[in-house]
This record gives C-alpha cells, sequence and structure tokens, in this order.
C-alpha cells in the first residue's frame, strides 16, 4: 500500500468514526476504557465525548500534516479540512467553548510537552518531610513500589528520572494526582495534568497509555487520599 492509499484509508476510517458510524465508534472507545480503568467510576457524560472528539482531533492534525507533504493530495485534503471543521465545532460544544484547553490537550497528544520535574507550592511546610511521609504512606497502602529515592527524584531533580510505579488502580492514580493539584500541593502550570501522570508514573511496570487517561476527567471520590494531609504536618 503507498502513502496516497494509506491516508485515504486513515480518512475513511476517521470519516466512519465522526459521521457515518459515530454512536458505534463511541461506545467502542468508552468499552477500552472500561477496560483500562477495570470499572466504572462515573456517569458518562460530556467530558466523554470531549476527549473521543479530542483524540479524533489528533488523529485527524496527523493525517493533514502528512496529507500536506504528498503530491496532488488536494482532494484529501479538502475532505480532511471539512472533516475537522465539523470535529473543531463539536469540540468546542464540550469543552464549553474553552479554546485554551483544546489546544493545550493537542499539544499534549501531539507530544509537545517537556515537563520533567513535578512543580511544588509553597503550601508545603518543608519539602523533603512531606515527599518522605507521602512516599512511606503509598508504600503502607500498597499503591507504589520502589525506592524513597526515586520517588524524590520526580520533586527534586531535574534530569529525567525513571518512573514512580504505581502498582493501585489507574482511576486511583487519577484521583491521586487530582487531589495533589486541586489541593495545590502540584503546580501543574500550563501542563496537561495527563501528560504528566503518563510522564511521572507506570501502572505495574507499564507505560501509560494516552488515551487511558482519560479517567482523570472521572470524579472518583478524593477523600480516599485525606491522608496526604497528614503528610503536610510541621
Amino acid at each position: 500500500m503507498n502513502k496516497m492509499d494509506n491516508t485515504t484509508k486513515i480518512l475513511k476510517t476517521l470519516t466512519d468514526k465522526c459521521i457515518d458510524n459515530v454512536e458505534q465508534s463511541f461506545n467502542l472507545f468508552l468499552l477500552g476504557d472500561l477496560i483500562d480503568v477495570g470499572e466504572v467510576t462515573e456517569i458518562f457524560n460530556n467530558s466523554d465525548w470531549y476527549v473521543y472528539y479530542l483524540e479524533c482531533a489528533w488523529e485527524l492534525t496527523t493525517l493533514i500534516n502528512n496529507l500536506l507533504s504528498i503530491e496532488d493530495s488536494k482532494d484529501q485534503l479538502l475532505q480532511a479540512v471539512s472533516l475537522k471543521r465539523i470535529i473543531d465545532e463539536r469540540l468546542m460544544f464540550y469543552s464549553g467553548d474553552n479554546l485554551d484547553k483544546i489546544l493545550l490537550d493537542l499539544d499534549f497528544r501531539i507530544g509537545n510537552s517537556d515537563s520533567k520535574l513535578l512543580i511544588t507550592t509553597e503550601k508545603i511546610v518543608d519539602l523533603q518531610d512531606f515527599i518522605e511521609r507521602l512516599y512511606l504512606k503509598l508504600i503502607d497502602k500498597k499503591l507504589i513500589d520502589g525506592s524513597l529515592i526515586t520517588f524524590k527524584a520526580h520533586f527534586l531533580q531535574s534530569e529525567t528520572q525513571t518512573p514512580i510505579n504505581w502498582i493501585g488502580r489507574l482511576n486511583g492514580l487519577a484521583s491521586f494526582f487530582k487531589y495533589l493539584v486541586n489541593r495545590q500541593y502540584i503546580d501543574v502550570g500550563n501542563e496537561i495534568p495527563q501528560a504528566l501522570i503518563c510522564r511521572h508514573f507506570t501502572l505495574d511496570g507499564n507505560k501509560i497509555k494516552r488515551n487511558s487517561t482519560n479517567t482523570y476527567y472521572t470524579n472518583v471520590d478524593e477523600r480516599l487520599f485525606n491522608f496526604i494531609e497528614l503528610c503536610n504536618k510541621p
């Protein structure tokens, strides 16, 4: 199959996913996410549609960039641009017209995010002590394994580190990270939280797939991580 035939096939698949057979494709997308998470944790809502169309927009962006490098691809490019307009409109609807969020999320999926450190805030009374206490709590609750040195590196060093290995469920990791962000222990700045999860953690020793972090949008009971507050005592 030559390059043009391959891009034509991809365009047909995306048209099927977004226009012709969107309901079945969306249900298969949800099923894949449920398998990764391991259970149903929340009702399906607009945030799921947002993530679905974000994945489609990412695939379509990649396709258009490839088509631009192929001669005599004008017809396919016009079809791709037309489809992207439809997807972009749906993204704006499901994101509440939050264009900045869409652009940041797309940037993450294209792979342009490169933070090498989890940035902590002034809320933490004693950073060294907080990190050590947090590590011991996570070890005790059998949520992570590995050494304290590896864990500390993600907060205190700037070079590439060995990922923290999370041995709990993926939705637990997403909820843990959301707790740190929402309670202002970690400042994500202009980063996408899911990108930081993928970069700094593995799941049972395996690299976390980007689409699996869709669970970050679900609402898991944050009270499960109230113990973090105890780690920040003087």
